[in-house]
């Protein structure tokens, strides 16, 4: 499997694990909602920072998404 693609399965659960939308944890990360949803579906490539937000919003380590 493709890492992109484990990346958006992780953000994926964690975000549903805390009960937030795409919408929610875009706002929160500072990312579009565009965005989010391909990282979700591997079709994304989010670079190092924009996993670090993304892990900042989840409350997560930005190594719990690799």
């Amino acid at each position: 499997m493709q890492i992109t693609k484990k990346i958006g399965i992780k953000v994926r659960r964690l975000r549903q694990i805390k009960s937030m939308s795409q919408v929610e944890l875009s706002a929160k990360a500072g990312i579009s909602t565009n965005t989010l949803s391909l990282i979700e579906s591997g079709k994304g490539n989010p670079n190092k920072t924009t996993l670090k937000c993304l892990a900042d919003a989840l409350g997560v380590k930005l190594e719990d998404l690799q």
